[in-house]
């Protein structure tokens, strides 16, 4: 039997996992994913893999956790979740990061009060960034998430890795990284910010944003929708590429290098921002506003 290689391979491989994030265990295939999914999802992540469930029966049980931390020397916020939405805003008031999650199980009462007592939202502030974890136990169901409402201080740098999850960032931020392996990210960022990098398996990836000379800006879906704006006046060498699916610029006027419907290369006002919008199957889109 041939091996599958190239971006056929990629987009049969995007569906397996769209499948078994779905919940389809056929065969048994959701728990060989999961066991396996800690071999390539992050460290943080990965430790929380056997959380994510097949359903979510019985009835809603919430548990509140809030705590307040003295940033100190930090200046980022690194958050691990597995599932639940995630948002994060920046604050005017300097020194500290406020964090609420809000715990949720379903089943009975009794398996509630399990679940919520066996996960631990750990808070922790280091010399470079307050780092905010979900540790679940593997005993107890697996029909249980952590919604997460985060403020930090203005011009921090921010981090999110997650599995399934909504993410949702508004605010002043130095740099932002996003790590979902399916779900939707949206980032609403309103002053110059230096790095900006989103990465999905299958979702939807919006970000409005104002890049700066010599920054890096690069969002990614392998199968899903990639949109970006950015003010019309900044200096921007876009690429943006999708192997199936369509390709759109936005109006110009461009310098153009390349431009084929699925590949267009092009510098906007003087370029010095490198801008990178990828999707393996979907959409891309550029607007200029």
């Amino acid at each position: 039997m041939r091996s599958l290689k190239g971006w056929p391979g990629v987009v049969l491989l995007t569906l397996l996992v769209t499948a078994v994030l779905l919940g389809v265990s056929y065969g048994g295939l959701l728990p060989w994913f999961l066991v396996r999914a800690e071999n390539v999802l992050p460290r943080r992540v990965a430790v929380s893999t056997t959380w994510l469930g097949y359903g979510r029966p019985g009835t809603e049980h919430t548990r509140s956790f809030t705590s307040t931390v003295p940033v100190g020397t930090a200046r980022a916020l690194v958050l691990a979740n597995v599932t639940g939405r995630v948002s994060v805003e920046s604050s005017r008031t300097p020194g500290q990061v406020e964090v609420t999650a809000v715990k949720r199980a379903w089943g009975t009462a009794d398996q509630a009060r399990q679940a919520l007592d066996a996960i631990q939202v750990q808070v922790e502030a280091g010399a470079d960034a307050v780092v905010v974890t979900t540790e679940p136990s593997r005993r107890w169901p697996s029909y249980s998430s952590v919604d997460y409402r985060v403020r930090v201080p203005e011009g921090f740098g921010v981090t999110v890795e997650t599995v399934t999850s909504e993410v949702d960032l508004r605010g002043v931020f130095d740099s932002v990284t996003v790590t979902v392996v399916t779900g939707r990210v949206d980032l609403d960022i309103e002053a110059p910010v230096r790095k900006v990098t989103v990465k999905l398996v299958t979702g939807v990836a919006i970000a409005r944003f104002t890049p700066v000379p010599g920054g890096s800006y690069e969002l990614t879906v392998t199968a899903g929708t990639v949109a970006a704006e950015v003010p019309a006046a900044a200096g921007i060498d876009a690429t943006l590429t999708v192997v199936s699916g369509s390709v759109s610029p936005g109006p110009g006027p461009w310098v153009l290098r390349a431009s084929d419907g699925r590949r267009f290369e092009g510098t906007a006002a003087g370029g010095g921002a490198n801008l990178t919008l990828t999707a393996v199957t979907g959409t891309v889109s550029l607007s200029r506003r």
